[in-house]
Formats: C-alpha cells, structure tokens, sequence
C-alpha cells in the first residue's frame, strides 16, 4: 500500500497539472460503502445468480447516461460502440454502476465494451501479482496489463473516475488491446478464478462517477 500510494501521489500531479483534486474518486468510494451499507449481502451472493436489490431504493439521476449505443457523461463521449447488453444503474446523483449480461455462463471472460475517448487517462496497472504501478496515455491499448483503476480527462475541468469492482465471487478490471487496429477499445474482464464458479448476469461491473 505504501509503495503504490507513492507512486501514485506524484502521478496524480503530474497528470492533473493542478493543484485541485476532482472529486469523483471519492464520490465512487462514498457509492461503494452506500451500496455495501444498503446490501450486507451482496458481499456473498450465489455465483449463478447474483440479486441487485435496485427496487427497494429510490430512482437517482447522474450525469451518466447512454444514448444512442454511447455511454456519455454530461455531453462527453465516455464509451462508443457499447455492448449491447450492457446498461447502466443510477445508484445517486454522483455514482452509476455499469451492469452486462451475457448470453452463456463463463468463470472467466474478457468482453469488449467499446471505444474509449478522452484526452488522456491515468491508470492504476497490474505489473506483478501484488504490485500495481500508473500508467499514462490517451488510448486503451497503451494500458500494458488490467487496469484497476482508470481517471480519465475529459475535457477542460472534467474529470471521471472509472472503478472496477468485486461483486460476490467475481473480479472486473479493465484493459486495452496490443493491436494497432484496436487501440481505442476497451475491455472489460471479469473472473471468479474458479472454472467452477460460473455466471451469466454481472448486475455491478465498474462504477462510474
């Protein structure tokens, strides 16, 4: 934990270029603990069949939305192209989480959301089993391994924060790809670690905010 919050104190400079700090990495925290608080039991629900008690709270709005087969946050472009099974649950006003189902049962699968766009991004990265380090760029593909953590610069003073997340038994990250022709897609991997453990339908996938 020391070693990356080194490393990443200085990232965080380098890449806002201010001394302000946007405030959507700490309104995903604040969304997590919520939903946590709301369902105890989310932290080990049936891996076939995962329950997203979203009825029993209120409806939210947030500046996250998709239009047109575009996840968009406000008037910016986030993701294009998105998979046509995916969708997104407006948790509050500050938080949505992007649910997928997919059309068979797997314990590890990588799927392609879609075209990523943004000015640049600063990614928390896997570079061994315990050791995570940024990394820089303005495309997926430059993303050399699973990213657990992605703040994206989406224009001037705009800024949003996405956050792979443990649901139950499975684990999201996202990445890039390696080949030329698909560097601005980004993919989402979900993995229970288990061949046995298998699910279809991933009601909370990443947070957004």
């Amino acid at each position: 934990l020391i070693g990356l919050l080194a490393w990443t104190t200085p990232a965080l400079g380098f890449f806002m270029q201010t001394n302000h700090i946007p405030q959507a990495p700490r309104a995903v925290g604040d969304a997590v603990r919520s939903m946590a608080d709301a369902h105890p039991g989310l932290d080990n629900p049936d891996a076939q069949g995962l329950v997203h008690d979203s009825e029993n709270r209120p409806a939210a709005t947030s500046d996250w939305k998709i239009e047109d087969g575009t996840l968009k946050f406000g008037n910016f472009e986030v993701v294009s192209g998105l998979h046509r099974r995916a969708n997104l649950d407006q948790w509050d006003a500050n938080c949505a989480f992007v649910n997928i189902s997919l059309d068979s049962a797997q314990s590890d699968v990588d799927v392609a959301l879609g075209r990523m766009h943004c000015q640049k991004f600063l990614a928390i990265v896997r570079q061994k089993l315990w050791w995570m380090v940024p990394c820089w760029g303005t495309k997926p593909g430059q993303m050399f391994s699973d990213a657990s953590f992605l703040l994206l610069k989406l224009g001037p003073n705009a800024f949003a924060a996405v956050l792979p997340v443990v649901h139950g038994s499975f684990r999201a990250s996202v990445h890039g790809s390696p080949h030329p022709k698909n560097q601005d897609e980004l993919f989402l991997r979900l993995s229970s670690g288990d061949p046995a453990v298998r699910c279809s339908r991933f009601p909370a996938t990443i947070a957004l905010a």
